[in-house]
Formats: structure tokens, sequence, C-alpha cells
């Protein structure tokens, strides 16, 4: 949708053009008076004209600062970027404006007399009558500050945690039931401060939920009368800048007090960075850079899991499936070609940097989903790196290993959309796991991430190629933060010292391929927006097929909601959130298809029957065995124990389906024979694990 005519950014943007047009003239003044030497009334005037501009643009600044989308009477597309590029231009021009007058000082025999006309025609500026706020307004800014009586009563439950107020730096919108949107501006009471990042608070209207701790900043009553302070102060001690210049009457019409303290604030004050990892960043446990891990975070959430992914999804109606679409011609499910349907292969990530003492790693690990630079769109994909003791800081990935892979440690991945997003790509984010030596605390960190964008301006897919990109340090909700400081500062002017540093910077390395035609056949029954390993897809795609024609093909009547007797669509989805189930069930599928003929292969009825079959004789069990130890991530022991447990099994399912002699017997009673053996238990029988329940099995849409 296009902004109005009359829209705030877009009258902020004309008279940043005026401004710049204006600033150009300047310039080409300036360098012929600076050129020719010419010391006399035009360079004064020049230098006039120089410190009229540098007001005027301190006046753009502060409205560019309070611009917001909520203030428009349409929607604008792009319009924090926007806005940010408006204050990065208008600061460019005051660059330019102070480089100008140092000049002009420079190529000046007065220097005092000029110096003495900027400091004179900043006062008056400030002290002018259109400047000087009425008694009226001065009230307004007087309670626009004040703290109600209701803000002191908020008392926190554990009294161990004081409440304190906070103000919100950027707008954030809730992602999920328990986030609350905040917007740029507000006050909010900190009731509890969490270790990953994210803070319960209580915003004016009491209402309670978590945001993002680096999207808030300390909030003190003297700040604004310190503002308001150096608002009558025209030029800034240390830059030479001036800092608030309110002579503009458009200016005073649009924006309220209290917007325009905020935007002076923005203009002139960094913001206060808080994060929980400062304190083990102090301890030189880690470098500045880590922060708590934000995929990590998502991981943990059920919507944003492979289970949730695959399970079907209905229509806007809640009427039908979106994603499961029969073929009446065919008599099977209908493959539904998405805008992305790509290969992506982890190579390797080198120089990332070290822990410190105190701090045990547990796992390495890197994180990639869907993302369009503000939102999560997929289930939250994890691959283990392997390392060498001898080299810790390079990553790599699928090692060479006899017999099948493991899932958890295959760097290869398929990434499927149906998403339009101009901004949508891979974010990657490497983990680390860890423990501390003292408090046996356990936290996941984020080492740094990078967003690859599957698309350029123009539309156009980004080529198929190998890519060596830089890691970035903070969260993806960050910028300009380097994943190791102390790496940049050790640079200099040596450009053989610059190229050594560079190499030395943090960075991963990615493959993105695009799939043969007879791979895309079988890929196109993915379901959508889904980030999964390569060596997955094709069990999802046959558990698809079978989802199909039990919810379709075989269903009386498309409003039936009863539940389908099928222990395999029910347990599947669960095998999915348990890579060593997954790994043996693909093991159990090899030696399976091993003993195919040709005509089997092609066959989808045969492939579906025995899959299930296999499944049933291996991940089925393991799902409901009360032998398995619960699978918990990064813990050595317990993935140990899980393993030697799933090998007895596998062997016994081998030595069930086998008699003495070698003659081949009915596999189910390797099934039937687990179940009733007094040595394994099992978890008490179950209807969820005997039916498939659409009414409760269905996708939790990620994607607005």
């Amino acid at each position: 949708m296009s902004e109005s005519v009359d829209s705030r950014l877009r009258l902020a943007q004309a008279d940043g053009d005026k401004l710049k047009v204006e600033v150009d003239a300047v310039e080409k003044t300036a360098k012929q008076l600076i050129e020719s030497k010419h010391d006399g009334d035009e360079l004064q005037g020049c230098y006039q004209k120089c410190i009229e501009l540098k007001l005027r643009s301190s006046e753009l600044l502060v409205e560019a600062h309070g611009l917001l989308q909520q203030n428009e009477k349409t929607r604008i597309q792009n319009f924090q970027m926007r806005k940010n590029e408006e204050i990065q231009r208008i600061q460019k021009l005051q660059s330019i404006l102070n480089r100008l007058m140092d000049d002009l000082e420079k190529a000046s025999s007065n220097v005092e007399h000029l110096r003495s006309m900027r400091q004179s025609d900043g006062k008056s500026a400030t002290e002018s009558p259109q400047n000087t706020p009425t008694k009226q307004q001065h009230t307004l800014d007087e309670n626009d500050y004040e703290y109600s009586e209701e803000d002191d009563e908020y008392n926190d439950e554990d009294d161990d945690e004081e409440e304190s107020l906070y103000e919100v730096m950027n707008s954030f919108h809730a992602q999920e039931d328990d986030d609350l949107s905040v917007k740029a501006g507000d006050v909010v009471c900190v009731i509890h401060k969490q270790e990953d990042g994210w803070w319960k608070v209580r915003d004016e209207g009491d209402n309670i939920g978590i945001v993002p701790s680096n999207f808030l900043q300390p909030y003190e009553e003297e700040l604004e009368e310190e503002l308001e302070d150096e608002a009558e102060t025209t030029l800034n001690e240390d830059t030479g800048e001036l800092t608030a210049q309110v002579t503009s009457e458009q200016v005073t019409e649009r924006k309220s007090g209290k917007e325009l303290w905020k935007g002076i604030r923005e203009a002139v004050n960094e913001p206060v960075k808080t994060d929980v990892t400062d304190v083990l960043a102090a301890l030189g446990a880690i470098p500045a850079g880590f922060r708590p891990s934000t995929l990590g975070r998502f991981s943990e959430k059920a919507e944003y899991t492979l289970r949730n992914a695959v399970l079907p999804s209905f229509t806007d109606s809640n009427t039908g499936l979106s994603d499961l679409q029969w073929d009446p011609t065919l008599n099977q499910v209908r493959a539904i070609p998405t805008r992305v349907l790509r290969s992506c292969r982890l190579w390797s990530c080198k120089m990332i940097p070290l822990p410190g003492s105190g701090v045990e790693v547990l796992s390495r690990h890197v994180r990639l989903a869907l993302f369009n630079g503000t939102k999560v769109l997929s289930n939250v994909h994890t691959v283990r790196a392997t390392w060498a003791e001898n080299s810790p800081k390079l990553w790599t990935f699928s090692p060479r290993v006899p017999g099948v892979l493991s899932s958890l440690i295959d760097g290869a991945c398929t990434v499927r959309s149906d998403l339009t997003h101009n901004n949508l790509g891979i974010l990657f984010e490497l983990c680390v796991t860890y423990i501390r030596s003292k408090t046996a605390e356990r936290a996941e960190l984020s080492c740094g991430w990078v967003f690859l964008k599957l698309y350029d301006e123009q539309g156009i897919a980004v080529p198929n190629k190998t890519y060596e990109l830089k890691l970035h340090g903070g969260t993806p909700f960050e910028s300009g933060v380097a994943v190791d400081p102390t790496i940049a500062r050790r640079a200099s002017s040596s450009r053989l010292r610059n190229l050594l540093t560079a190499n030395k910077q943090p960075k991963i390395i990615i493959k993105l391929g695009t799939l043969d035609n007879a791979a895309k056949k079988l890929l196109n029954l993915l379901p959508m927006n889904v980030v999964l390993p390569s060596s997955y897809c094709g069990a999802v795609a046959i558990y698809r097929r079978i989802l199909a024609d039990a919810l379709i093909r075989d269903r009386l009547s498309p409003r039936d909601a009863d539940p389908i007797s099928c222990p395999f669509l029910s347990t599947f989805p669960d095998a999915l959130l348990l890579p060593d189930v997954m790994d043996a069930v693909r093991n159990a599928w090899a030696d399976k298809t091993k003993t195919f003929r040709r005509g089997d292969k092609r066959d989808k009825e045969t492939l579906k029957m025995n899959f299930k079959k296999v499944f049933l004789e291996t991940g089925y069990v393991l799902v409901r065995s009360m032998s398995l130890p619960p699978y918990q991530w990064a813990h050595l022991q317990t993935e140990q124990g899980r393993w030697q447990k799933i090998y007895q099994h596998i062997q016994l399912a081998k030595s069930a389906t086998s008699t003495a002699s070698g003659v081949k017997t009915d596999s189910t009673n390797a099934v039937l024979k687990s179940l009733l053996s007094s040595n394994v238990d099992h978890m008490p029988f179950d209807m969820n694990e005997l039916s498939f329940n659409l009414v409760k099995d269905h996708k939790v849409s990620i994607v607005e």
C-alpha cells in the first residue's frame, strides 16, 4: 500500500531533500572560497549559512526520531527501514556541515570571531520567542513526565527482586501467547528478570507479559531534567554539535512536549544495553558479543518443532486441509510446488571464539530457520558440530562414518517455503550449551549469527554457490555488534595487519543448491515452510502420503472428525523429536530396501505398507518404551545410555526375523515379542498412541 501524500514520513523526506540541496550548494561555495583563499565577508556569510543549516538539521533529526507508524493515516511498507535511512541521511549532512565549518575556520584569519558567531547565533536561536514554551505548554510537559501514584503501588511477589521502571527503546510486537506488545517510549515496570534475556514486565494498563531485555533501558526522572537543561545549551562541548534546537513553528505544531523530549534523548544519547551475559563477559568467561540463544528459546516452543511442521494444517475457514490436496486423476495426494525449494549444506565454522575458564562446553551446534528480518517463520532445525581437541575454533559437519550418518550431525538440509516476503532468508545461529563449573548452571549461548537472504532486491533467487559469511554478535534484532570486539581493536593502519585481522573474524561456510526434477517430485509432498534434514525427506514424504490416504481417500465424509485408528500416524510425529529413534528407523528402512525388487521400489502402495511395518518394529516400540532414559539435550551419559538400549532393540528385531537355519519369518513377530517381553517395560497403553485425532493433531500456524 502506498503512503498518502501528506504522510509525516513523506514530509520529513521532503524536508530532508531541501536540506540536502542547500548543503550541496553551501559545500560548493565553501570549497571555492577555501581554494581561492578568500578571507572576507563572503567567507563569514558562508560560515553563517552553515550554522543556519546545522540548526535546521537538528530540528529535522528530532522530527525523524519521533516518527511512528501508528501516527500515519495509512500503513507504509518498510516504515522502520525508511525512517532509519532518513535519520542516517540527516546525520551525514550534519557531519558534512561540521567538516565545512572546521575547514572555514582553518582558512580564516579570524578564527575567534567565527567561533563567537557560532555561539551567539546558537544562543539567540534557543532564546528566541518562538522557542520559548508558553505556560500552558510547560505545564503539559511536566504532566507528561509526572508519575501516577499507581506506579508506586506495584509490588513484586518475589521479595528478593525489586521492581524498577524501564523505558521501551524500540517497539516490540508479541509473537507468543506470553509476550507483551509495547511501543517505543512506553514506560514499563520490570517484575522479573529471566536469565534468558526475556524479562517479565507490566505496562501502564496492568497487562503482564515478557519482552526482550535489549529493547529496554532504565527510566529515570532526573534524565528528563538533564535533557531540558541540555536543550538550553547551544553546543555540545565534546563534539561541537547542536544538541536540540526547536526553531520551527511546524515542529511545535506536530509534536507534543513528550514526543519532543523523547526525540532529543534518542538523538543525543546511546541506548543503555543490558544483558544477562554481561556478568560472564565482565568475568572474562565469554566474549562480549555472546548472547542468550534466540533460536534456542524458540526451539523449546511446540509450534517451532518439526513435529508441528509435518502435521496437516487447516484452511482459514477450518473446513478443509490447506496443504493436503487429492488428485482424483492419479488417485494420490497432489504434489504442491512452492516458491522456495533449496538444498543447504553446512560445511564448517571458522575462528569461533572459545569461552574462558569456569565454563565447560557441552555441545557446539548451529540452529537455523526461515526468517524475514523480524520474525521466525518455520520450525527450528539443529545440527550439531564436531571439532578436534587440537583445533577447537573449527567446527565441522557431516563426518565420514560407516553405515548411516546420524541426522544430528548431518549438515545437509532441505528448505521449503511458499512465503512471498521480500526479505525471506535463512537465519543461522551458532550456539553452545555450557555448564558453569562452580554453580552447575546450564544454559545456551549464541556465538554469533548470520542472515542469508534467498532473494535479492529485484526478487531474483540468489545463485547456487558456496558462501563464506562473516558472523555478527548480539542477537538477530541487534546491529553493529561484533562477536569478539578485541579482534577489531587489534586492527591498525597496516594493510598486512588488516588482512591478518580479517582472517581471524568468525565465519560460517554454507553451500546453497537446487534439486533435480526427480527429487522435486518427492519433496513437493513435504509440508510448507519447513527446514529439515535431507535424510528425513523420504520418510516424511511417505508419512504425508499415508496421512492423505487416511484423511482424504479413506474417510467417509470430509467433515468426519472421528479419531483414526492408526498407531503409525499418531506416533511418527513424536519420533521426529527424537533424533536417535529416527536414526534407528532410517537404519532399519535402509536394510529393508536392500531386499526390494525393482518393481517394489516403484510401487507406492508397497512402499507405504513396508515403511509402516518398519516403523512399528522400531520407532513405535522405542517411543513408547520406558526402558529408554528420557531424551535430554547435551547430556552425554543419557545419550550413550539411550544408544545402548536402541542398539539392543535393533539386534532383537533382527534376530526375530531369522530362524536358526537362516530362513526369514514374519517380521511383525519382532513387535509382538518386544511388547510381550518381561524384560522390557512400556508405557501404559493409551488411546492417544493408537489413534490419530485431527481435532488435536493439526498444525499450529506461526505465519501471519
